[in-house]
């Protein structure tokens, strides 16, 4: 069984059978013993109190990932044989005969009903149906299966709303956006510690933005309302199936290539480790790394083997590991991170400090995750600013000078 569907329901088996609706409804009755008569509305606020009861009093994959209340779940006709489609094939033109058209316009019609108020449940549906027509559908948890039996009038609805040019034109975008959505998601969910905050919705939202851009597609930014398309529409996919097509796809040099660059992505909470590394070797391409390492007091060793152990495995050290359907570090394991922190935090006036005299204007001089215990040391953070700025200025004097440097490090890795 994959970590995709270890632990859950399986698709083909569909949530709300006979027999669990009846020990639901069965428990609902013993929970209104003894209550006396009531109205429907006081019924239904029990009832609301009864299901809230029924959850857990913290959830720490929801606190995670957020969740969707039940009738935002993707919506799919009871009985409809869900294919399975491994990882490599999501997104292939191959997994699309695998579904029948009636099946596929259920989809679309269930799904258009649950797009959220103001929203164009059109290109919602669409973006839904997409998704499921390339085979995203693994287990998942916010997956409900939806009697339903008109599916002449299913795909005369479908068929009427594709009947608009416009309509037509958002199929290719939907596409798109069904395939790219999870994976930036699932990328950011990584890094950031969460999928959205509507409380960080600005920082969020250009994240998805420059991701998307750096993808060549930031015109499907523009399908939905932001919240709707990065957290709600696809919710339900999960971060454990999108890194699980990542990697397989990786291989298949099917995934766009600013994916590809951020596939190794450290996870939030553990660039502190990471961002030390980078500085580490930058100061390695300067030719003063031997020094640093030299004359630090502690153990950058011990930073450097955490940071490979991280990038091996980003999953394992996630915050949320549980939501990739993967074991979390053991005690030992933790104990060494905790190590390497240690570490990193008392090189971070330097590392900071090289940062700030050298590396302003590179990708590294908008890292942020040594400021906080770089300031712990003020004066150390002063004086490796200033020594770093000086050591950039030095004249050359020669070409051999030049290049004296770069001799050094070509040495040091051959």
């Amino acid at each position: 069984m994959s970590a995709e569907t270890k632990g859950k329901t399986p698709v083909n088996s569909p949530p709300g059978s006979p027999s669990s609706k009846q020990a639901a409804a069965n428990g609902f009755d013993r929970f209104l013993e003894g209550v006396g008569t009531i109205s429907d509305s006081q019924r239904e606020l029990l009832k609301f109190l009864y299901d809230i009861n029924g959850q857990d009093a913290y959830d720490a994959e929801a606190a995670a990932l957020g969740k969707l209340r039940a009738e935002e779940y993707l919506a799919l006709p009871a009985g409809m044989h869900v294919p399975t489609v491994s990882p490599g094939e999501v997104g292939s033109p191959e997994v699309r005969a695998k579904f029948k058209a009636r099946d596929l316009a259920a989809v679309y019609v269930l799904n258009k009903a649950r797009a959220p108020a103001g929203e164009n449940a059109v290109v919602y549906a669409l973006i839904r149906l997409e998704a499921v027509k390339m085979g995203w559908v693994a287990g998942q948890k916010e997956i409900a299966f939806v009697p339903f039996s008109d599916y002449g009038n299913a795909i005369a609805t479908l068929s009427a709303d594709l009947s608009s040019a416009d309509n037509r034109d958002k199929i290719e975008q939907a596409r798109a956006a069904a395939y790219l959505i999870p994976l930036v998601a699932e990328h950011t969910f990584r890094t950031y510690g969460h999928h959205y905050l509507s409380g960080q919705a600005a920082e969020y939202q250009q994240r998805y933005r420059d991701t998307l851009r750096s993808c060549l597609r930031e015109d499907i930014t523009t399908l939905l309302s932001a919240p709707n398309l990065y957290h709600h529409v696809l919710h339900w996919v999960s971060p454990a199936r999108a890194y699980n097509v990542l990697v397989a796809q990786i291989r298949a040099h099917k995934v766009p290539d600013a994916l590809v660059i951020r596939a190794d992505a450290p996870p939030a909470g553990t660039a502190l480790i990471t961002t030390t590394v980078a500085v580490l070797e930058a100061m390695k391409s300067a030719g003063i790394y031997d020094e640093v390492d030299e004359h630090f007091p502690g153990d950058l060793d011990l930073v450097i083997s955490m940071a490979k152990k991280i990038r091996s495995d980003v999953r394992k050290w996630h915050k949320s590991y549980f939501a990739y359907g993967v074991a979390g570090p053991s005690q030992q394991e933790l104990e060494e991170m905790e190590a390497a922190k240690s570490v990193a935090i008392s090189f971070a006036p330097y590392a900071q400090g090289f940062i700030d005299g050298t590396l302003q204007r590179a990708a590294l001089g908008r890292a942020r995750a040594l400021k906080k215990y770089a300031d712990l040391n003020p004066i150390a953070q002063q004086r490796s600013i200033r020594f770093f700025r000086a050591l950039g200025r030095q004249a050359v004097t020669s070409i051999s000078d030049l290049f004296s440097h770069a001799l050094d490090v070509e040495e040091a890795t051959t």
